[in-house]
């Protein structure tokens, strides 16, 4: 699940689901962010790293094969993109 929320309290909104391809379809040890999401744990992303965040979730798009890896990723861009430049706003990706 990713969470956006603001730091006084308050969230955002949430996707409930998203999907993981496998690791050997991305090659993640090149990203500055992406490669930190933690598939068991919580990661959060702060104002300084949403850019880039989005930035790396754009290169992924090659990467989906069907129309509906297309639409969760742009759906998730979209979800993390309404928190970009906003103040004391993050981005929580929770794991299992």
């Amino acid at each position: 699940m990713i969470e956006g929320y603001y730091c006084r309290g308050g969230v955002i909104g949430f996707i409930q689901r998203v999907m993981i391809s496998e690791p050997s379809t991305v090659k993640l040890k090149d990203a500055t962010c992406l490669q930190f999401i933690d598939p068991y744990g919580d990661t959060t992303f702060n104002q300084l790293q949403i850019p880039k965040l989005l930035e790396e979730l754009e290169a992924l798009r090659p990467n989906c094969h069907t129309k509906e890896e297309r639409e969760e990723l742009e759906s998730i861009m979209r979800f993390i993109g309404k928190a970009k430049g906003q103040i004391h706003t993050y981005m929580k990706f929770y794991g299992d």
